[in-house]
């Protein structure tokens, strides 16, 4: 059964626990706490007063249903999660729960249409499906197996087992996206599962199904719906040792390894048979993005999959031809071998790979805040030139031994300490994380009356300000008098997201599938993304130097103000 600490999964990536008592307002407290005490019978008695002054609230009905069920009342637990279905409260969990009740009942039937019912509802929690035995009694019938994927029958032949798993791809992606068919035809998403299965009864290699169906969930259009690069288990995929980034002078070889170090700082000009600018076009199919900022993020991962570049016909199996334009201005063609990718190769840092050797190394100047304590990503520096406080905010959640909302009294203490006449927030390499978290820290700013006034409230934003982190954005931008310098947001406004994901039974391979659909700001807004008011874009030059242009943009815009009283 679904624990009363009912789990979503949070935009981006992690999960988010809400208690019983976490709906506003509070109801009835004590049976609240008698339900987490585990004083299920007592719990019951609670609910059931309560429930007699006050029969509307759905949160009441749904934890009164779940001590039904543990104190060993099925029918009235079911009788009870059928309340609050009717009350519109998470069906579902509550879908699932009354599934639950009916599988111990031994009623397999009346089990598998509530199980049904809560997969219709975008019912995601993969781990509770494996390991809840309420539903044992179900786990051999075939019904069970072809809703859940779990325990597929025994099957050698890999052409049949991918079959399987491109079928059982289509019937979650429909149950569990919240608008499949927004952006690509029924027709057209299903002739494409077909063509992935005739890929592979034709004996097309993993990697390249890999590659197609990227290109398929790419064509749903949303930046959250995408294949996971590493497949349930896997330690390593092989890949190009290089690490590279799209720059506005082109796209630039910013890192590598030891042995390839004479790539570093080299601007890429062809891969394979193709200019560089066509593969970067070509390769856009297989980029699950929300906005171009999206695609600027993502593609350069993608020119470093062989088998994508063999997709679009840039090059063949094997070696990558790639030619290089060099300091000097001269070119090189260089061959390199994909070899085994760690998972685990970023270790907590997204922006630098473990081991390689960066075009900034020989900078004689110190690096610039966003690239200081990378295996951390809340930190917060107080700032003696600027008199600032700098919030370096690069996910939303907490550090390995220390809560969100712990950082966020940190900041609020050394804001308190210092008293700053400035706060910048720089947001430009977060990728989200759990939206639930932001709501005391965007508070904390909107209630800082000193800092929260034009000029004082900086908000550095890019594209890989994603998920999240946009919604925070999105809140900042509307409740706060932020100024937002950098690079416009990775996502839109309004986006649909979630790191919901289904877990092809075979192959193990991990879809992410947008499931919930993000409005924060006015229900008319359709902009592609958050713009800064300060545009600061990184040049390749910027970085091999450690300039950073945000900050800079940020000391001009203080030095500006400080300067207009005197002028006058």
């Amino acid at each position: 059964m679904q624990t009363c600490t009912t789990r979503f999964v949070a935009a981006c990536a992690s999960l988010v626990t809400y208690s019983v008592s976490a709906f506003p307002p509070p109801t009835a407290p004590h049976a609240g706490e008698l339900l987490r005490a585990k004083q299920y019978a007592q719990s019951v008695v609670e609910y059931e007063a309560y429930l007699k002054t006050n029969r509307f609230d759905g949160s009441a009905w749904s934890n009164y249903a779940y001590a039904l069920h543990m104190a060993g009342d099925l029918e009235g637990s079911i009788q009870a999660g059928l309340k609050a279905l009717e009350l519109g409260f998470r069906p579902e969990s509550e879908s699932y729960n009354i599934a639950c009740a009916y599988a111990l009942q031994g009623k397999s039937d009346q089990a598998i249409e509530w199980l049904t019912k809560a997969f219709e509802n975008r019912y995601a929690d993969q781990e509770t499906l494996a390991a809840d035995d309420d539903l044992n009694s179900l786990r051999k019938d075939p019904r069970f197996v072809a809703l859940t994927g779990l325990n597929p029958p025994e099957e050698s032949d890999p052409a049949k087992r991918w079959a399987w798993d491109f079928d059982f791809l289509a019937r979650r992606m429909k149950q569990m996206h919240w608008n499949l068919y927004a952006n690509v035809s029924k027709e057209k998403f299903l002739a494409e599962i077909e063509a992935l299965k005739s890929a592979a009864a034709s004996g097309v290699s993993e990697d390249r199904l890999r590659a197609r169906i990227s290109r398929l969930l790419a064509m749903v259009g949303d930046g959250h719906t995408t294949l996971a690069a590493y497949a349930e288990g896997e330690k390593a995929l092989n890949r190009i040792p290089l690490h590279l980034w799209a720059f506005p002078e082109g796209i630039y070889v910013i890192g590598a390894p030891e042995d390839l170090k004479e790539t570093v700082g080299a601007k890429i000009t062809r891969v394979g048979t193709m200019g560089v600018e066509d593969v970067a076009t070509k390769l856009r199919q297989f980029c699950s993005v929300d906005n171009d900022m999206g695609y600027l993020y993502s593609v350069p991962a993608r020119l470093l999959q062989p088998a994508a570049l063999q997709e679009i016909g840039a090059t063949g199996e094997g070696d990558i031809e790639y030619t290089l334009r060099l300091a000097d201005g001269s070119e090189k063609a260089i061959r390199i071998a994909p070899r085994p990718m760690a998972r685990d190769g970023f270790g907590k840092s997204r922006l630098f790979r473990k081991g390689y050797i960066y075009a900034n190394a020989g900078a004689n100047v110190r690096a610039p805040l966003y690239q200081q304590d990378l295996e951390t990503p809340l930190t917060l520096k107080y700032l003696d030139d600027l008199n600032a406080v700098y919030f370096g905010f690069q996910a939303v959640s907490g550090n390995e031994n220390e809560p969100f909302r712990h950082v966020i009294e940190s900041m609020n203490s050394l804001i308190e300490e210092k008293s700053p006449e400035y706060l910048i927030i720089d947001m430009r390499f977060n990728g989200g994380g759990n939206t639930g978290l932001v709501g005391p820290f965007v508070e904390s700013v909107i209630r800082n009356e000193k800092l929260n006034q034009h000029g004082k409230l900086f908000v550095i934003i890019g594209r890989n300000t994603f998920s999240a982190a946009q919604n925070t954005v999105n809140m900042l931008e509307k409740f706060t008098n932020a100024t937002f310098v950098g690079e416009p947001t990775g996502s839109r406004p309004q986006f649909v997201g979630e790191s919901t994901y289904v877990l092809l039974p075979y192959s193990k391979l991990r879809i992410h599938c947008s499931s919930r659909y993000w409005q924060i700001l006015d229900s008319t807004d359709r902009r592609t993304w958050v713009q800064p008011q300060i545009a600061a874009e990184l040049s390749f030059k910027d970085f091999a130097e450690n300039r950073d242009p945000c900050m800079e943009a940020i000391n001009a815009q203080i030095a500006r103000s400080a300067a207009t009283p005197a002028s006058k």
